[in-house]
């Protein structure tokens, strides 16, 4: 046989390589899966980081919208805090645009580079030339139109903890754009005394739409205290009793815990308003 004529020398090599050439070949598969992994992760914290710079843009166009409609309810006022408003979105999308973190695809970058189109709708409220209801269509449209360039709910790769929350950031976002709608038709309704109804009507699609959103967040989102140390929580009995002394005891303690020391409470024990009372002077 081929191995009869070996050395021992080369028969000791074959008994280390051989193994060795096995798990390389065997953590093939599971380095690939980390590496893909990996990409994945970067990819998702990309995206969100762009998409918290869009939150703002957001928030900001939602705090221009309620400012135009209400200086439409207010022909006499006066037009300072409507530019000062339009400086802070222009402020806030080149902030976005320029920040090299930011990993922004075509469509999304096309969407805020497309925002320059508000300023003729600026004029227009400043002239009082548009109504308010035309100018919560044309807010409401680039609201969503920039909740859609996002792209959060069209993603198919990742984790399932990365999807959920991606999909649970859309929905608050969308909830958010449609509480924001609801109050601006609902101003609109008080300027355009013409045209109530419909606003009316359009405030109920609205608030509608919040509910259905919030109910997606609250069935997506992750529980209160969810990734911090000790979660998940111990399961317990049901007619297992608190450990512990009662709440009576535990009361007392904390109240006899509680010596000024250098002006200040030294606690040993949850701290209680009468204790915050009796250190800090007041009756």
């Amino acid at each position: 046989m081929l191995l009869s004529r070996l050395l021992v020398r080369q028969k000791l090599n074959l008994l280390v390589v051989i193994p060795l050439v096995a798990v390389v070949l065997l953590s093939f598969p599971f380095v690939t899966q980390r590496v893909q992994d990996v990409r994945t992760s970067s990819r998702t914290a990309r995206l969100m980081l762009s998409a918290r710079g869009v939150a703002q843009v957001v928030e900001e166009l939602q705090r221009e919208q309620l400012l135009l409609v209400s200086y439409l309810a207010s022909p006499a006022s006066r037009p300072s805090p409507v530019l000062v408003q339009a400086a802070a979105v222009d402020t806030r999308v080149q902030d976005v645009l320029t920040d090299p973190d930011n990993d922004l695809g075509p469509r999304l970058r096309h969407s805020l580079e497309a925002l320059d189109r508000l300023r003729e709708t600026r004029a227009e409220v400043l002239g009082h030339t548009l109504t308010a209801a035309a100018v919560n269509r044309r807010y409401d449209a680039t609201v969503k139109d920039l909740i859609d360039a996002i792209g959060l709910e069209r993603l198919t790769d990742g984790t399932p903890e990365d999807l959920r929350e991606e999909v649970s950031l859309d929905a608050l976002l969308r909830a958010d754009a449609a509480h924001t709608s609801e109050v601006s038709w609902l101003l609109a309704a008080v300027v355009d005394g013409g045209s109530r109804r419909a606003a009316l009507s359009v405030a109920d699609s609205a608030h509608d739409a919040e509910l259905a959103e919030t109910q997606r967040f609250t069935a997506l989102a992750p529980p209160p205290g969810y990734g911090c140390r000790g979660w998940p929580p111990p399961a317990r009995s049901p007619g297992r009793p608190r450990p512990g002394p009662p709440r009576s005891a535990r009361r007392a303690t904390a109240v006899a815990a509680c010596r000024p020391r250098r002006g200040r409470c030294r606690w040993r024990a949850p701290p209680t308003p009468s204790c915050w009372r009796r250190n800090s002077g007041s009756s």
